[in-house]
């Protein structure tokens, strides 16, 4: 499972890096929605694999712009000191 999760971080860097900005809203999508599944294995690999492989600092697009397509529970994850 966390090679699997490398490799859609890695392909929601190259969609974000590419500005397919519509892909990358279904990314954060998808990857909000594992963490609804029930799954503590799953839910950890999304927040200690995925999230930090994304290194969304180093994204071109703005922080927050990132931020309005993450679901809340992912966003929260990612942020989480974050209101």
């Amino acid at each position: 499972m966390p090679q699997q999760l490398l490799y859609f971080a890695a392909y929601t860097r190259q969609v974000a890096i590419r500005g397919r900005l519509h892909e990358l809203r279904d990314c954060l999508l998808l990857a909000g929605q594992l963490l609804h599944l029930n799954d503590s294995a799953l839910s950890s690999a999304v927040v200690h694999i995925y999230l930090p492989a994304l290194r969304l600092s180093e994204l071109p697009q703005d922080a927050q712009l990132v931020r309005q397509f993450m679901p809340a529970a992912l966003c929260q994850a990612c942020y989480p000191h974050a209101a």
